[in-house]
């Protein structure tokens, strides 16, 4: 496998690891007593409690039925705002998730390689291709096929994954209705570390804090969730942002450097 398949592989795999969203975080919010009325709860929600695994169904199942944008920001910074990881990503899905494109951006000091690289990606249900470049201006971007290949990292494309393990991980519960139907949700601490899906650079996640606004079928439609945690026995600071928008007319064409792809060199998956 070649240096670029493995930067590319590492990229996709931080970035799978722990993501983040639009520069407007959800709502704060402070816990307030629930109204007790007729109206539903989302699928998985009741008054005092969240069944993790129903409501991540339910957000997936809910975006399968239309056309969306999915975009994660996350950042990772020493105590005095230092920045030590940047990954932005974007997910562009169609319905059913026939074909889904996007991109991430990660940016990072950790290593001595460091700098920024962008990986753009095309797939439908049978093939995948990436593109990869860097802030280099003297390196041509390398497109690549995968045919047949259907990788977690990128291929979770509700972020089901990420929103499930912080669900179970945490102790949450609703806190306020929605004027759609749905409610906000918040929690704090860490119930379980080992559901929780943090970035590989990362340790012992502690002091979380989540906040979710959940559509009534279920839908996730924002969440921020801020942690201490270790890197190399110092402490940092993690935020990670998720936001759906655009729902119902997201496109999602074919880029043109699809058609200029050559096949990959021995690709055994992202992660």
């Amino acid at each position: 496998m070649g240096r670029a398949t493995l930067l590319v592989a590492l990229a996709v795999v931080l970035a799978g690891c722990g993501g983040v969203v639009s520069s407007e975080p959800p709502e704060t919010v402070t816990p307030a007593p629930v109204p007790t009325d007729a109206v539903r709860y989302p699928p998985g929600v009741t008054d005092g409690h969240v069944d993790a695994a129903t409501l991540a169904d339910a957000h997936a199942r809910g975006l399968s039925t239309t056309n969306y944008t999915l975009t994660t920001r996350q950042r990772v910074r020493t105590p005095d705002g230092q920045p030590l990881l940047r990954i932005n990503q974007t997910r562009r899905v169609s319905r059913g998730a026939e074909s889904y494109r996007g991109h991430f951006y990660l940016e990072t000091n950790l290593y001595e390689d460091g700098g920024g690289s962008t990986i753009e990606f095309w797939g439908n249900q049978s093939l995948l291709v990436t593109r990869y470049t860097t802030a280099n201006p003297y390196r041509e971007p390398e497109v690549r096929r995968w045919p047949g290949q259907r990788d977690p990292s990128i291929t979770d494309l509700t972020d089901r994954q990420h929103l499930e393990g912080f669900l179970a991980g945490v102790d949450v519960a609703p806190v306020r209705r929605t004027p759609d139907g749905g409610v906000l949700l918040a929690g704090s601490g860490v119930r379980d570390r080992t559901l929780l899906i943090v970035p590989l650079v990362v340790a012992e996640p502690r002091n979380l804090s989540l906040a979710m606004r959940v559509r009534h079928d279920g839908v996730v439609r924002a969440a921020r969730v801020t942690y201490d945690a270790t890197h190399n026995g110092e402490r940092v600071r993690v935020e990670r942002t998720m936001r759906v928008t655009a729902v119902g007319t997201t496109p999602v064409a074919k880029p043109p450097w699809v058609e200029n792809s050559t096949p990959g060199d021995e690709y055994t998956g992202f992660s």
